[in-house]
């Protein structure tokens, strides 16, 4: 309970993962993952999760280990997607909701089917399937709302030429593992103009 740590008592879902940990998915509380031998009388909450790791919502409705490893949850704000950090020791997390094809933004249920194909139950707006080789979309979240070029380096770097949003600068925006980092390009007047 929230004496033993939880962060809220009213548990939608828990699941243990590949590596043995034990996650659980609140109303209110967010994410915990659990120690992983809990003993009564001593706190049961390793690590609970918030907006600073990327979570973008306390309510977690349902949690889902896909079969290719993948770790997903369903929740109000939408379907939440658990990447590994760099070292991979921790996780941090990418939300899906209707700037991404979605119908809706509540996902109260997740399952797979035979083929791998995640399934998305919402409330309201029906039900998405994502296909397993899927897409991923980056947009003004990531740090531009329309872009005019994307290309890679010879060093392997991916970038985008775009801009957060119609009256600002161009910005040269490199792929960085999950996120795209901007950079502001120092370019002569004339050819702002000319852009």
């Amino acid at each position: 309970t929230k004496g033993d740590g939880l962060r809220n008592n009213l548990i939608h879902s828990i699941l243990e993962d590949p590596a043995g940990r034990i996650w659980v998915g609140t109303a209110l509380g967010g994410l915990c993952r659990l120690v992983p031998e809990p003993t009564p009388g001593r706190k049961v909450v390793a690590r609970a999760y918030s907006g600073k790791d990327g979570l973008s919502t306390n309510w977690i409705n349902q949690l889902l280990q896909a079969t290719d490893g993948n770790l997903w949850a369903g929740s109000r704000a939408g379907l939440i997607q658990f990447q590994p950090t760099a070292d991979g020791r921790d996780f941090r997390f990418r939300l899906y909701a209707e700037a991404h094809g979605l119908n809706g933004h509540e996902v109260e249920s997740l399952a797979e089917d035979g083929n791998g194909n995640l399934w998305v139950g919402m409330q309201p707006g029906g039900a998405a399937k994502i296909v397993r080789g899927g897409f991923t979309t980056f947009g003004k979240a990531d740090g531009f709302s329309w872009s005019t070029s994307i290309f890679d380096t010879r060093a392997g770097d991916l970038l985008v030429v775009g801009s957060p949003d119609s009256d600002t600068e161009w910005f040269i925006n490199r792929l960085d593992a999950e996120k795209f980092v901007p950079v502001l390009p120092q370019l002569p007047d004339v050819l702002k103009t000319r852009l």
